[in-house]
């Protein structure tokens, strides 16, 4: 189980990426850009030819795959994400999550931690 007091703070996560690993899964925990379409209120009149706003946000997310590989070198498809909140509530929701998902998948994690050279090659990435 992921502790909240390990995960670094909102600060540290503005300007790097937090890894680790836990019995056979490894995640990590990034900031992330997306840009937002805002709708144009006045869409619904002919009139109106502007274009919809843009507005960028700034989010957690959280990255979870299997062992026995380091995140960098493990296959993109076998990655789990989701994104949440950029502030202490957002990084208290990822570890919630990445602990949910943990629990889901325990057998299989557990399996990739005591087994790891039967996951070598299905879960290294290859520079193909």
């Amino acid at each position: 189980m992921i502790d909240h007091g390990t995960l670094l703070s909102i600060p540290f996560l503005k300007k790097s990426r937090f890894t680790g690993s836990d019995r056979g899964m490894r995640y990590s925990i990034y900031k992330v850009e997306e840009t937002r379409v805002i709708p144009n209120e006045d869409a619904s009149n002919d009139a109106s030819e502007e274009a919809p706003k843009e507005e960028k946000v700034t989010l957690l997310e959280a990255a979870a795959c299997p062992g026995p590989f380091s995140v960098d070198f493990t296959k993109p498809e076998l990655f789990t994400k989701k994104r949440f909140s950029f502030d202490d509530e957002g990084r208290a929701a990822a570890v919630d999550w990445l602990n949910e998902l943990y629990e889901e998948k325990r057998e299989f994690f557990e399996d990739v931690y005591n087994h790891p050279d039967k996951y070598y090659k299905e879960h290294h990435k290859t520079d193909e």
